[in-house]
């Protein structure tokens, strides 16, 4: 598919020492205990950006293509830092495409603001296992 903008490609690494792991059963309608590994991670991006993006997180342990991915996206109040927080800023933001793959995730994001901003983006995850 064509696009009449450009959409920049950015990838960056997953801090694994900051994802937030807790696992836990369920039963199905079968009765049939399941195990499900639940998980959430804050990343703050390293650079201000704008317009369209197509995020890469690599190097995401047990991230899988059958994971369930929740994630939502803010201004960050200090560029690179996921501890300071997010801010409500000017801009607005748009996920597309979320997808989970092998050890890693990509999404599309389009960020409306006049000027780029840093971004921050937290993450729940289902692993079913």
């Amino acid at each position: 598919m064509a696009y009449d903008v450009d959409i920049e490609v950015q990838e960056e690494t997953v801090d694994a020492s900051k994802i937030i792991r807790t696992l836990g059963t369920f039963a199905t309608q079968d009765q049939v205990p399941r195990v499900l590994a639940q998980e959430s991670y804050r990343h703050a991006f390293s650079q201000k950006r704008r317009g369209f993006v197509d995020w890469g997180l690599t190097d995401w342990p047990g991230m899988l293509p059958d994971s369930k991915v929740w994630c939502a996206a803010a201004e960050a109040t200090v560029l690179g830092d996921p501890v300071a927080g997010p801010v409500l800023g000017g801009a607005t933001f748009t996920m597309n495409q979320v997808v989970p793959m092998i050890g890693r995730i990509k999404f599309r994001l389009f960020i409306q603001s006049s000027e780029p901003v840093p971004l921050l983006m937290d993450f729940w995850v289902i692993h079913f296992v």
